[in-house]
């Protein structure tokens, strides 16, 4: 029997599906079976679903330059609200001494 193209295109993404499931099923199976004391020494988050380190590195570095970012804006943040108090302040003292 000769299968066409799609066929063969099917077939070959339904392994390759199959082959991740299997994969993925197997590094499950050695996570959960892993003993607790074991996991706890390595951290408390496990990054699951990078193919390399490099993918691990550049969500590390990602994280790590929101995280500065948010640090900035809260400190911009933080100084404007101190301006706008003092605006505030100075706006009520000049309403009440009219």
């Amino acid at each position: 029997m000769i299968i066409g193209l799609a066929g063969f295109v099917s077939l070959v993404a339904m392994l390759l599906m199959l082959k991740q499931a299997v994969e993925f099923s197997s590094w499950k199976k050695i996570v959960l079976s892993t003993d607790s004391d074991l996991l706890q020494t390595l951290g408390q988050h496990f990054i699951i679903g990078y193919r390399n380190e490099e993918e691990i590195r550049q969500l590390v570095q990602s994280v790590a330059s929101i995280s500065q970012h948010a640090i900035f804006m809260e400190n911009r943040l933080s100084k404007l609200v101190d301006l706008l108090t003092t605006f505030n302040k100075f706006g009520n003292q000049r309403d009440f001494h009219s």
